[in-house]
């Protein structure tokens, strides 16, 4: 599978993300889908794919959220597995860039500089189960 997110507003209200299935032996991108995402709260985002590519995680700058791509109707499925705590580096912990890391661990970026990334410890599971933390994964710096 393969995620795109667009911040191209379509209306006042959505973006979207763009699934693909891909085959990694021909390179080859089929069966595209469009997912609508409600962005009345956020203005910026990424998606990452779980390593078992079930799941669809999208992330916004207050939430992070969990769609089931093997469902009829993938809209329907979205849950909301983190919300942005501003206590912990208020300013800079918004949800930003996300992707799967060799580990099967999916870190999601910010918009600004942060000693920190969030973390899907389990991004293959359901839910809260995937142990999603903001501020989860300590970035050293030099």
């Amino acid at each position: 599978m393969y995620a795109s997110f667009h911040g191209v507003t379509i209306n006042a209200t959505s973006r979207f993300v763009l699934t693909y299935d891909f085959d990694r032996c021909s390179g080859n991108f089929s069966n595209r889908k469009y997912l609508y995402v409600d962005t009345t709260r956020a203005w910026c985002g990424g998606a990452a794919i779980s390593p078992n590519s079930r799941y669809l995680y999208v992330a916004f700058t207050n939430f992070v959220f969990q769609y089931d791509l093997f469902a009829n109707n993938i809209e329907a499925t979205k849950d909301t597995v983190l919300v942005r705590d501003f206590t912990k580096n208020p300013g800079s912990s918004a949800f930003f860039q996300a992707q799967l890391a060799p580990d099967g661990k999916i870190y999601i970026s910010t918009q600004n500089t942060t000693t920190y990334y969030h973390v899907i410890n389990f991004p293959d599971k359901k839910g809260d189960s995937c142990m999603a933390v903001q501020a989860g994964f300590y970035v050293k710096t030099l």
